[in-house]
């Protein structure tokens, strides 16, 4: 049993309590409950009471000492058939560094120490090591067509030429058709992939709130950028996909200016579409359609059901040709005209013809459906080198349209306003210590979203 997520959690507030590299930790006495393991000063939250007030006041109730709280590391949800747990840890620093020494059974231990401690659960001792400067953190890592589940791996900034960037603590990602080709061999990418995300930003303008992200770093001073173009610049990173360490993990680093914070009426399982949608949308901004216009997608999976709902509400008759009935069921529900693909004759009537198959031959489809001097918009990338002869471009004077990555604002104006359905989508939910499992399911033929919910781990 998984409890609602309207339920309202307990609230826990951690201090971190630093000091001249030296860490505030008790040990928990022989009469007291888990006696013997070690632990950062905290408790419950008291009603209306902040996370970091509690860590401040737990700290001089437990310890003795003042302090004042300066920013949130980490926050994670552990939930249990009866209740749901809220974390927070703050770093905090001693208002009065010539304090007296804290209360018996607390002391101000190096990091070598801390590793050498029994703390209650592996994994936030890990994460704090991440924040204390050891860089341990759980993550999905992709190296050499290999992808494996490592609790060990080194949380770090990327070589990026962007600047400002944000420790984000990662709640949930979902698995794309990207991320599936990643681990086919596309782009050659090495390192922990995952780019649709929703997580905690630890510093900055949006500090403790929940975000999204933008995946392409800019270095914000070539030509490129100069004409607004940074997500084609020619020294970018790429979250999760071009050297830069992407979501699948407790932690990523993203440029300040690339995030947005997530309202309130937004999920965190449906901000995870926030990215995907956004592409959806960058069709809109690339073409202006007309009320007389045919618009054809081929696809039904992830990123074809959202361009079809994107294209619905825009002018032009939309219909979605694909191979599984179940799929196209879902969007006919939705008021969107679909048909099995098998069913329309490539007879060369439509306007346009997008392209969301993720498959070499999607575009080669695309062809027989486009008419005469009609345009075809490309969604897909895969893995390998495809062949594909361009006489027909040139004899019926075909316009292709690349489509990637779109602009957060539009996207996440309309889940805020329930313009989009993306809770049908999801299939499955895994941990991250499940990560691979998760990445099989994914692969299956007929499977729509699975997202990992890494904040529970």
């Amino acid at each position: 049993m998984i409890v609602s997520s309207e339920h309202s959690p307990t609230r826990i507030g951690v201090a971190i309590v630093e000091q001249d590299g030296k860490f505030l930790v008790g040990v928990r006495q022989p009469t007291q409950t888990l006696a013997g393991k070690a632990e950062f000063p905290g408790g419950k939250c008291l009603p209306e009471e902040s996370a970091a007030a509690c860590a401040v006041r737990e700290t001089a109730e437990e310890t003795g000492l003042d302090v004042i709280a300066e920013e949130l590391l980490y926050q994670i949800e552990h939930r249990y058939s009866h209740d749901v747990v809220a974390l927070q840890f703050w770093l905090c620093r001693l208002v009065d560094v010539e304090q007296s020494e804290p209360a018996e059974h607390f002391l101000l231990a190096t990091t070598p120490l801390l590793e050498q401690l029994d703390f209650p659960k592996r994994t936030v001792r890990h994460r704090f090591a991440a924040e204390a400067g050891v860089g341990l953190m759980r993550a999905l890592v992709l190296n050499e067509g290999q992808l494996r589940y490592r609790s060990d791996y080194e949380s770090k900034p990327p070589e990026t030429p962007a600047t400002n960037l944000v420790p984000v603590n990662v709640l949930m990602a979902g698995i794309c058709e990207t991320d599936l080709q990643l681990v086919a061999g596309y782009m050659n990418f090495a390192g922990v992939p995952g780019h649709e995300f929703c997580g905690i930003a630890t510093s900055g303008k949006y500090a403790g709130q929940r975000v999204v992200g933008e995946i392409n770093c800019s270095c914000g001073n070539c030509s490129y950028c100069a004409l607004s173009l940074g997500r084609h610049c020619p020294h970018r990173t790429v979250i999760g996909i071009l050297n830069h360490d992407g979501a699948f993990a407790d932690q990523l680093y993203v440029p300040e200016e690339n995030l947005y914070p997530v309202p309130d009426e937004v999920s965190t399982e449906e901000a995870v579409f926030v990215e995907p949608l956004a592409a959806a949308y960058e069709i809109v901004s690339q073409v202006k359609f007309k009320a007389e216009d045919r618009i054809a997608i081929l696809g039904d999976g992830r990123l074809g059901n959202l361009c079809a709902q994107v294209l619905h509400q825009e002018p032009g008759e939309v219909i979605v040709l694909g191979r599984h009935p179940h799929k196209l069921d879902r969007l006919h529900k939705l008021g969107i005209s679909t048909e099995l693909s098998e069913n329309i004759a490539q007879e060369r009537q439509f306007e346009y013809v997008v392209d969301c198959t993720g498959s070499a031959s999607g575009i080669e489809a695309a062809l027989g459906y486009v008419r005469p001097r009609g345009t075809i918009i490309l969604k897909t990338t895969v893995a390998g080198t495809q062949s594909l002869s361009l006489a027909p471009f040139v004899i019926d004077e075909l316009t292709l349209i690349g489509s990637r990555c779109g602009l957060f604002a539009p996207a996440i104006a309309a889940l805020q306003h329930g313009q989009i359905d993306v809770k049908s989508l999801i299939d499955s939910r895994y941990p991250l210590e499940s990560g691979l499992e998760a990445f099989e399911r994914a692969q299956t033929p007929g499977v729509m979203k699975v997202l990992l919910e890494i904040s529970a781990g």
